[in-house]
Parts: structure tokens; C-alpha cells; sequence
């Protein structure tokens, strides 16, 4: 009897439905309280001369504008990182191990945060140094040239991201299982897509979460399968979360929604431009 109460009319335990809310809960209300804290942080930066202040000081140690930017860039991105590691440690440890998802160690955990912070630190550098080139090539249509080089710069990580970035993360290797390989690929076929193989994920060490996913493009694109979904759900289960992955791009829903975030981003960087020349 105790057992059938504790199932709901849908045949999931209510317990773990329960504790899933309050995860759930607990992570946006965060998100939402770190969202808050960064837009204030950035307005008070700006209103109270903060960000004039460092710019001043970076000018004072380079003449050279490619110079002076790097400077203020590294500075000002640290500052926030230093805030935004606070949010990220309640977030991605504390919360996780709250409720048993995560089972990484501390150590293992700040060497992920620092790899983060320094591959986002030159990624973005890079992005800001040729913004503001942009800016002083062409003041007009400095936001055209940023948004083209923003939409190849988004493919170009989409392409990079299974065989530079997950790897600096996890470890990969081909999936030994012939038979799931092969449902997967035909899987995959069936769905018009092209795949370049199926690899295991060692995620155990770090999550307790099943991980499986279609990523990249052209001859990067892969499925992965981490060690925590293969040991603990069966063929069937694993074919179904992989068909889930693949509607996604049989609907071209990645596709639609990078093409709405670049054809607004235009608009959005064209205002930008306006605000600021006409201050």
C-alpha cells in the first residue's frame, strides 16, 4: 500500500517529483537573483563613473587603443567573474550536491571554473577588441560588421565544440557497444542525419545526471553518450532519448532559434549605435 501511494496516476514517484520542483525552484529563483544583481552591478558601474574611472586608468597605462581596451576588458571582466564565481558556486556545487546530482569535488570543480574563466576570458577579449575596432573603422555600420562576424563566429564554436571545449571538460572515446552503435547511426540516417560516430562521455566522476546528444556540424557532428546514461538505462531508453535529440534537428529548432537571436541582434546593436553617437 505504501508503495502505490507513494506513485502518482501517471506512474511517476511522487517523492522524486517533489524533490525535482524544489531543484527546479531553487535553480531558476537563483538565476533570477543573479540576473538582478549584474544588471544593478552594470548600472551602477556606468552611473557612478566606475567604468569611466577604469577606462581613464587604462589610458593612463597605454596610448595604444587595442592596448588600453585589453587592459580595461581583463580588469572589468575579473571583477564581475569575481561576483559571477559566487553565484556559479551555489549554483553548480552547492545546490547540485543539495540534492544529489552532483558528486564532483571541490578541486575538480574550481580547475572546470578556471578553464572556463580563461578560455571565455580570450574568446570575449577577441569579441571586444574587434567590436570596438569595428567602431572606429566604420561609426556608422560598425553593428552590421559585428553581427556578420558574430554569426560566423557562433558556427565556427558549434563546429569546435565536441572536439576542443567538451574534451577540455571530459573524456571521450569511441563507443565499444557495436550493437547500440549501430541503432543509433541507423537512427540517425533514418532522420537524414549524417553522424561521424557514437562516443562514450565519462561524466560519472563529476554528475549523476544521464547525458546523452547530437552536437556539432559537418564532419564534427557526433552523438554522445555519457557513462551515466549507458549504465543505467537500457537500449531502448537510450534510442529514445537520442531520437528526442535528433527531432530537434529534423525540425531545425537550433537552426530557427540562432536565426532569430542573429536577425534581431542587428536591430538591437543598430539602436546601440544610435544611443551612443548621439550622446
Amino acid at each position: 500500500m505504501s508503495v502505490l501511494a507513494d506513485v502518482d496516476e501517471y506512474g511517476f514517484n511522487v517523492h522524486i517529483q517533489s524533490k525535482a520542483k524544489r531543484y527546479l525552484r531553487d535553480k531558476i529563483l537563483l538565476s533570477l537573483v543573479e540576473l538582478i544583481f549584474f544588471v544593478t552591478m552594470a548600472f551602477i558601474a556606468v552611473y557612478f563613473g566606475f567604468s569611466q574611472a577604469l577606462r581613464d586608468l587604462a589610458r593612463g597605462y597605454m596610448a595604444n587603443p587595442w592596448g588600453y581596451i585589453a587592459i580595461y576588458f581583463v580588469i572589468g571582466y575579473t571583477v564581475f567573474w569575481i561576483f559571477h564565481i559566487i553565484f556559479k558556486f551555489l549554483d553548480s556545487y552547492l545546490i547540485e550536491h543539495k540534492y544529489g546530482v552532483s558528486v564532483q569535488t571541490f578541486t575538480s570543480w574550481l580547475k572546470d571554473q578556471a578553464k572556463t574563466y580563461l578560455g571565455l576570458l580570450a574568446f570575449l577579449l577577441a569579441v571586444v577588441e574587434l567590436t570596438y575596432y569595428s567602431m572606429r573603422e566604420s561609426p556608422t555600420m560598425w553593428w552590421v560588421i559585428t553581427w556578420l562576424f558574430a554569426s560566423i563566429g557562433t558556427i565556427f564554436a558549434v563546429y569546435i565544440f565536441p572536439v576542443i571545449i567538451m574534451p577540455l571538460f571530459y573524456r571521450f572515446e569511441p563507443l565499444k557497444d557495436e550493437e547500440l552503435t549501430k541503432r543509433l547511426v541507423k537512427l540517425a540516417e533514418k532522420a537524414g542525419i549524417t553522424v561521424v560516430g557514437v562516443y562514450k562521455m565519462g561524466a560519472a566522476a563529476k554528475t549523476r545526471k544521464a547525458i546523452g546528444a547530437l552536437t556539432g556540424i559537418g564532419n564534427t557532428r557526433r552523438i554522445l553518450l555519457s557513462d551515466t546514461l549507458l549504465n543505467n538505462y537500457t537500449m531502448d531508453e537510450i534510442e529514445g532519448v537520442i531520437g528526442h535529440e535528433l527531432g530537434h534537428h529534423v525540425h531545425k529548432h537550433i537552426g530557427k532559434g540562432l536565426s532569430l537571436i542573429h536577425i534581431s541582434e542587428p536591430t538591437r546593436l543598430g539602436m546601440i549605435s544610435y544611443a551612443v553617437f548621439c550622446l
